[in-house]
């Protein structure tokens, strides 16, 4: 599994799961606003997305996926030693299988730390009820662009991305260079990858240079091919498609969510969710919502700007959610020292306040 990590290895762990057809650098701008709290941030792209690959990419059950993410935290726990807490996050997709992975890996591991689990604007109800249309949706995305910057323009135009800085990080990641006739997938590679320290920024001829230090790869890996569009005399015949193809996943969409607002609310661990809408609860989280069982954070209270915060509000408002986690994380003591209640002996009496 490619992985992306940031942050101090002895800290806090927030494992964060991107959503369907996007991949853990879509968690690199909400990473550098993070940076100012002590924890780290891991990012991998799952199954079947980014650089990732594994026997069957095509199989994105949620079962699937919940079993990855279970064996990733208990390979880097193995390998790190980590005794510090793990908070799962995840948005869209990533919100329900870091649910699911949660439940995975507490009946695998009692001890786990898990600290927290927060989901980012994803609802059983409003997801079910969205799955009919999710098809034409799909269909209405380009299938081919001609370079990277044309997808960044429609990346602005839709407000799929509505942040210029996570939609050059990003999107380059979540497409693939495919000549005309013949699908020649850029190499993948697997390890353990460091948050780029520099936002790409894309170059005169589409491609993608990095912007101040250079990225550097895990040891062992092969050297990563450039993201930029290869200099062929044909070029004009190819163009950038979608790494992931969503349509294909269409048999998985219900197992992702049916089921989810119960799971959510039976995790015996403190959780947040996190919305850009302000009338997304179903009946289970209003219900849960008032009776305290999880903290509920909309972004139009949290964002200054929430207009121009869509569906991929991690990206498109780092700071604000950020906020949210970090005070998700103050609040429930993630990271920090447990406070020392000093005990007495038996039959010891508290001293007589001092009068005044």
């Amino acid at each position: 599994m490619n992985v992306y990590s940031a942050g101090p290895p002895d800290a806090p762990m927030l494992l964060c799961l991107h959503g369907g057809g996007y991949t853990g650098l879509s968690w690199g701008v909400l990473a550098a606003e993070l940076r100012g709290i002590q924890c780290q941030v891991v990012a991998p792209d799952l199954r079947g997305h980014g650089e990732t690959r594994s026997p069957d990419d095509a199989d994105l059950a949620a079962e699937t996926l919940a079993a990855d993410v279970a064996e990733l935290w208990h390979v880097l726990a193995a390998r790190r030693r980590l005794t510090t807490p793990l908070v799962l996050v995840g948005h869209s997709m990533g919100g329900a299988v870091a649910v699911w992975a949660a439940r995975r890996i507490l009946e695998e591991d009692a001890s786990c730390p898990l600290a927290g689990v927060a989901v980012i604007d994803v609802v059983e109800g409003t997801a079910l009820a969205a799955l009919p249309s999710m098809r034409s949706v799909l269909s209405a995305r380009p299938a081919r662009f001609a370079s990277l910057k044309e997808a960044l323009a429609w990346a602005r135009a839709t407000h799929a991305t509505t942040n210029p800085s996570a939609a050059r990080l990003s999107l380059p990641s979540q497409l693939r260079w495919e000549e005309a006739g013949a699908a020649t997938e850029t190499t993948r590679g697997a390890g353990v990858l460091p948050l780029p320290p520099s936002l790409p920024s894309i170059s005169e001829d589409g491609g993608v240079g990095a912007t101040g230090a250079e990225v550097q790869r895990a040891p062992g890996l092969p050297p990563r091919p450039p993201l930029g569009r290869p200099k062929a005399p044909d070029q004009a015949r190819g163009g950038w498609v979608w790494r992931t193809p969503l349509p294909d996943s269409a048999p998985f969409w219900d197992g992702w969510y049916r089921g989810l607002s119960p799971a959510f609310l039976g995790l015996p661990c403190p959780k947040v969710l996190v919305l850009a809408g302000t009338d997304r609860l179903d009946k289970a989280l209003t219900i849960g919502q008032m009776q305290g069982r999880f903290q509920l954070a909309l972004l139009p209270q949290a964002c200054p700007a929430p207009s121009q915060a869509g569906h991929a509000v991690h990206e498109d408002a780092p700071g604000a959610v950020a906020g949210i986690l970090s005070g998700f994380l103050a609040r429930h003591r993630v990271g920090l020292p447990g406070l020392a209640i000093p005990s007495r002996s038996p039959g010891t009496q508290h001293p007589a306040p001092s009068p005044g």
